[in-house]
């Protein structure tokens, strides 16, 4: 998701790139980082369907359904989003996608790449990327995480992640300059199926940034942890779904004032197995954030219809389109493209 809001501050990396809700979430951590050239779009994203239905990203499937790929949220952002898409002022999802992966039977390792890509305008292909009015919002970016993971039980991971984020920055009329940054990396502790009871089932995620990311430390912000939630019922080839994170960013005392300290998400979300290897869906992503010495929270809203597409057993592709409805609603120029792929090396 990653709905360019007015003013955000913290990202979601929600919904994981699984059976669907991956479309989120390292979706939803992801991330966020939404504004580096102008503004960027991350949060939150999707899941899992580990009934071997699609890892798309917003559903799942019944043994790891849950598996909520929360966007993932870059930690160094200066403002943040929701899923893969929000222009706000801290990390919600990530936005790049970082989910718990499913192992090779008999293995107890794996690992993974997850990127989340935001576009332009559908009707105005170029290298910039729209807010809710059809302006220009920054550079076409991606939101990336790097992931190695060890299963200690069927139902319990621990995971370490790499993230950072690609800012196609324009050089001059002919091309790009890639501009990278370093993003916090995060430890995650994972249970696929804390509740699971025939239809429905629960994923539950704990995680820890470490301050090393790029700026981080400049703006005072010593550690970020982040609790997330991914709820599923599944209905015959109808998934429904509720992803929500809280994400709490711990300032020093000399913090300047205005700096995002809390972000909340949540991404409602329904989903359809067309074929074992596509479905598609649609997710509503909702955050809120809180800065310090204000007493206001600030929101921000996106709505997200979009394919999950298993192309092998180890690569999903999830493009997805991201509106505003709280902007102009339907308008061309301010629908982006945008997109959400894993790869599981092992």
């Amino acid at each position: 998701m990653k709905m360019r809001g007015t003013a955000i501050v913290s990202g979601l990396q929600v919904v994981a790139l699984g059976a669907f809700l991956s479309v989120a979430a390292n979706a939803a951590e992801s991330t966020v980082k939404v504004k580096k050239a102008s503004a960027k779009k991350v949060v939150v994203k999707k899941a899992k369907r580990a009934k071997a239905k699609s890892s798309a990203a917003v559903a799942k499937s019944s043994a790891a359904k849950a598996q909520l790929v929360s966007a993932t949220l870059p930690a160094t952002s200066a403002a943040p989003q929701l899923a893969p898409s929000v222009t706000s002022a801290a990390p919600p999802s990530q936005t790049t996608a970082d989910a718990a992966s499913i192992a090779t039977p008999g293995s107890k390792y794996y690992g993974r790449f997850d990127t989340a890509g935001y576009g332009p305008a559908v009707n105005k292909w170029g290298k910039t990327i729209p807010n809710d009015q059809g302006a220009d919002d920054g550079f076409v970016n991606f939101d990336n995480s790097l992931s190695a993971g060890y299963h200690l039980t069927d139902t319990v991971n621990l995971q370490a992640s790499l993230n950072f984020f690609w800012n196609t920055t324009a050089a001059d009329r002919s091309g790009f300059n890639p501009d990278l940054t370093l993003e916090d990396p995060s430890l995650k502790v994972v249970n696929t199926k804390l509740i699971n009871t025939g239809p429905f089932n629960l994923l539950v995620d704990g995680r820890v940034y470490l301050p090393f990311g790029d700026g981080t430390q400049a703006k005072h912000q010593f550690i970020s942890l982040r609790s997330t939630q991914s709820a599923t019922y599944d209905i015959g080839k109808w998934t429904l779904g509720l992803a929500t994170y809280i994400r709490y960013y711990g300032l020093t005392a000399d913090a300047a004032a205005g700096k995002t300290n809390l972000f909340v998400y949540a991404g409602p979300n329904i989903n359809y197995q067309f074929t074992p290897t596509v479905g598609g869906f649609v997710l509503y992503e909702m955050g809120s954030s809180h800065k310090t010495a204000t007493p206001d929270l600030v929101a921000v809203t996106d709505l997200e219809p979009g394919i999950s597409w298993d192309i092998t057993k180890s690569f999903n592709f999830s493009p997805y389109l991201n509106m505003y409805p709280g902007g102009k609603f339907l308008s061309l120029d301010t629908i982006s493209a945008n997109m959400l792929a894993t790869y599981k090396f092992f």
